[in-house]
C-alpha cells in the first residue's frame, strides 16, 4: 500500500505547486510562455541531479523511447495546462485537468491489459465526478482570454498527462527508476524550453530573468518542490497500478480548493477565490465524493491483494 501514500503525497505537493503557479502567472509574469521556458530549463537541472543519484544503467532502445515519449506527453500536457491556468481560476482549471484518471483507466484497459472491476470504476468515477463539481457555481470572473479556449487547453493537457502517465508506467517496467526520471525530465524540459526560440517566448523569458523576485519564486517552486512531487508520482507508478494511482492523484482539486480558500482570507489575500454560501454545499459534496472514492479505491485494492495472497 506504499503507492497510496506516494500518490496522495504527490497530489498534495502538486496542489501547492498549482496554487503557487497561479499566483506567479497572475501577478509575477507577463505571459505563460516565458514561465514555461523557465520551468523547462529547471527540468534540465533535474536531469543532472537524477543522474548523480542513480547513475546510468543499461536499457533497451524501447525503454528509452518510452521514457522520452512520456516526457514529451507530460511537456505538451503541462504547456496546455499553463495556458489554461493563466486564463482560468485555479479551482476551475485543476478539476478539469484532473479528469485524466478516466483517460488513464481507459488507455490502460485498451493498451495495457489491466483488469478493473465495477467497484474500481465506481471509485474512479466518484473521484472525477467530485473533482468536476468543484467547478460549479463559481463566479465567472476571468483574468484574461477566452474561457472556452482555456477549458479546451486544460482538457488537452489532461489527455497529454494521461498519455505521459501510461508511458511512464510502461517505461518503469523496462528501465531503472532514476533513468526513467532523467530521460523523462530531459524531454519534458525540451518541450517546454523550445518556445524560447520564438520572439514572444524569448522576450517573456528575458523579463522574468530581469525580475529577481519572480525568478526566485519560480526556481524554488518548480525546482526542489516539483522534484519531490515528481519523485512521489514516479514512485507511486512504480509500485501501483497506473489507473488506480491516477485516480488517487485525482484528489488534488479538493486540496487546491482548501489551499485557495485559506490563501484568499483577509490575513493573506494572496488569491481571490473564496467559496460563497451558494457554492459551499457543492464544494462539500465534491469533497465527500473525492475522499469517499479515494477511500473505496484503497479498500478495493487491499481486498484484491489479500484475496490474491490467499490463493
Amino acid at each position: 500500500m506504499g503507492w497510496v501514500f506516494a500518490a496522495l503525497g504527490s497530489a498534495t505537493v502538486f496542489a501547492f505547486v498549482s496554487v503557487i503557479d497561479k499566483r506567479i502567472l497572475s501577478a509575477h509574469v507577463s505571459g505563460f510562455v516565458g514561465f514555461s521556458v523557465i520551468v523547462g530549463a529547471l527540468q534540465f537541472v533535474m536531469v543532472v541531479v537524477a543522474f548523480l543519484i542513480g547513475g546510468w544503467q543499461d536499457a533497451s532502445t524501447y525503454a528509452i523511447f518510452l521514457s522520452a515519449l512520456s516526457g514529451t506527453f507530460w511537456g505538451l500536457g503541462l504547456f496546455a495546462f499553463f495556458y489554461g491556468l493563466k486564463i482560468l481560476d485555479v479551482t476551475r482549471a485543476v478539476p478539469v485537468f484532473h479528469t485524466f484518471p478516466v483517460f488513464v483507466a481507459a488507455f490502460s484497459v485498451l493498451f495495457m491489459g489491466e483488469q478493473l472491476s465495477w467497484l474500481h470504476w465506481t471509485a474512479i468515477l466518484a473521484i472525477v465526478g467530485g473533482a468536476g463539481l468543484v467547478t460549479m457555481g463559481q463566479e465567472k470572473t476571468l483574468i484574461s482570454g477566452n474561457a472556452m479556449l482555456g477549458f479546451l487547453m486544460v482538457l488537452l493537457g489532461s489527455v497529454g498527462t494521461a498519455g505521459g502517465t501510461i508511458t511512464t508506467s510502461l517505461a518503469l517496467e523496462e528501465m531503472a527508476f532514476w533513468n526513467v526520471f532523467s530521460v523523462r525530465a530531459l524531454f519534458l524540459g525540451l518541450v517546454l524550453f523550445v518556445p524560447v526560440f520564438h520572439r514572444i517566448g524569448f522576450y517573456q523569458t528575458l523579463l522574468i530573468l530581469r525580475t529577481r523576485k519572480s525568478l526566485a519564486l519560480i526556481v524554488v517552486t518548480e525546482g526542489p518542490v516539483v522534484m519531490v512531487a515528481i519523485y512521489l508520482t514516479l514512485l507511486a507508478l512504480d509500485l501501483g497500478s497506473v489507473s488506480l494511482v491516477s485516480a488517487l492523484m485525482g484528489t488534488r482539486p479538493v486540496i487546491v480548493l482548501l489551499i485557495t480558500s485559506v490563501l484568499s482570507l483577509r490575513p493573506f489575500k494572496l488569491l481571490d477565490e473564496i467559496p460563497t454560501r451558494s457554492t459551499l454545499g457543492v464544494k462539500l459534496v465534491s469533497a465527500v465524493l473525492v475522499v469517499s472514492g479515494a477511500a473505496a479505491l484503497s479498500v478495493c485494492l487491499l481486498y484484491t491483494s489479500d484475496a490474491a495472497d490467499e490463493r
